[in-house]
């Protein structure tokens, strides 16, 4: 989505992600963005993105496609997991673990500490689909 590739989404590629993601709340995607974009340019970021969802517990639970999938990743509950727990789980779906998908996950941990935050998880997420 984040056509220009400067790491922001724009309103209407923002309002594209949200439907992508099942919103159907009552607060405008409108609304929803100008709250969101604390630096008030021209995009939203994804850590403006996260902190938003944060915010709006409502927003939150209604684009909850991605999350639920990571949660199932997420033994602990604390927003992170272990690489191998990824591996494992995308075992239990059904997915044939080949060097593509291992190289997937590990391009998922950002930061390199073995573990994938719920926030580097929903970056390579709309990274991949092209949504930034």
């Amino acid at each position: 989505m984040d056509t220009a590739k400067h790491g922001t989404l724009s309103l209407l590629q923002f309002e594209k992600l949200l439907t992508f993601l099942g919103y159907d709340g009552e607060m405008k995607p409108e609304t929803i963005f100008e709250k969101g974009n604390v630096d008030l340019k021209e995009g939203i970021t994804v850590e403006e993105y996260c902190k938003t969802m944060s915010k709006f517990p409502d927003v939150k639970n209604r684009t909850n496609r991605l999350r639920a999938l990571f949660l199932k990743f997420d033994h602990s509950n604390d927003g992170f997991a272990p690489k191998k727990d990824v591996v494992e789980e995308i075992r239990k779906m059904g997915v044939d673990i080949d060097k593509e998908i291992l190289t997937k996950v590990d391009n998922m941990d950002v930061n390199k500490d073995g573990k994938i935050s719920y926030q580097e998880y929903m970056y390579t997420s709309l990274k991949e689909k092209q949504y930034i």
